[in-house]
């Protein structure tokens, strides 16, 4: 016969229980080490995927030397590719032949590119289509290459030195970095962590931040000849106070990344605003929009400079804010 326990009694010979009130501290108090506790493990959170962007970004860095080391050039961060030939007048009449930056951008890469031979870049039977290329497509194009149509897998580009953007099947440079996702088949739609955030066919790469939706921007020095601001309308390349000839990564490229709010801001100026270094706020310098002239970076990155504070770069530890 099983004997049961007798509840275990005070000295006054009265069962012991946690009384309403004992109960209610109890709950206070964890409620309390939970608010002490939890944005200390938010930030542990957020600094360790910012972490994985910067380190995504050495990866990128280091595909990028390698596509250098091979062509002799960094990929361009602006171009235009015509599938006609230079020889062919379409409509609206833009070719190779009427475009001589990009001709000469491809001739830096490829010297013996035959500008008089007709690709179908997309695949999709029109021998007419121009496109325009900026820094967040130029990083998957020339890192990623050419598209197999049947796989979606990126192949790189083609060893024939007349016609490297043809898909076949002989010796091929690259691909330089194995982005995730590629572009389906059926669909011609990118996958994974590839977009199309303006919809003109062109894939971009996300960071691998949760969420994230505004793609990575590449920005080319131009073998040390200077940033241009046009080659990408999402931000402006950094720049040190002095003028954009003291732009960081002056000789390389950089790599900016919107972050966890998906806000790329302006980018422009970052240490001072004092971009002439007369120490007077003359136009144009007043990045923020606050009426001073600032010379630190945490307060240049204020007002509507605001969500740049947790840009990630390829030139900066963690945020920029940091």
């Amino acid at each position: 016969m099983r004997m049961q326990r007798p509840p275990i009694q005070s000295q006054h010979g009265k069962q012991t229980a946690f009384t309403l009130v004992e109960i209610m501290i109890v709950l206070v108090i964890v409620a309390i080490l939970a608010a002490l506790i939890l944005p200390a493990v938010q930030n542990a959170m957020v600094t360790a995927r910012i972490s994985q962007v910067s380190s995504e970004f050495q990866s990128i860095s280091a595909s990028i030397t390698e596509f250098k080391t091979r062509f002799k050039t960094e990929p361009p961060s602006s171009i235009r590719l015509h599938e006609a030939p230079s020889g062919t007048a379409t409509t609206p009449p833009t070719n190779w032949a009427t475009d001589a930056l990009s001709r000469r951008t491809i001739k830096g890469i490829w010297p013996q590119f035959d500008f008089s031979v007709s690709r179908d870049i997309n695949g999709d039977g029109d021998l007419t289509d121009t496109f325009t290329l900026e820094g967040s497509e130029c990083l998957v194009f020339f890192l990623g290459g050419m598209v197999d149509g049947s796989s979606g897998a990126f192949r790189g580009f083609s060893k024939n030195p007349a016609n490297p953007l043809a898909i076949d099947n002989g010796t091929r440079d690259g691909p330089f970095y194995e982005f995730d996702g590629g572009i389906d088949p059926t669909t011609k739609q990118p996958t994974g962590r590839l977009v199309d955030t303006d919809g003109d066919t062109l894939p971009e790469y996300l960071d691998s931040l949760p969420s994230q939706s505004q793609p990575i921007v590449y920005f080319s020095s131009n073998g040390g000849n200077g940033y241009r601001i046009t080659d990408d309308d999402s931000i402006a390349p950094y720049y040190r106070d002095g003028g954009k000839k003291q732009a960081y990564n002056n000789d390389g490229f950089q790599l900016i990344s919107p972050g966890p709010d998906a806000a790329y801001g302006t980018g422009g100026p970052l240490d001072s605003e004092d971009i002439d270094g007369n120490n007077t706020l003359d136009s144009g310098e007043d990045t923020n929009g606050n009426g001073d002239l600032d010379t630190e970076r945490d307060r240049v990155l204020t007002g509507t400079r605001e969500p740049e504070q947790d840009n990630i770069t390829n030139f900066h530890s963690g945020r920029l804010g940091d």
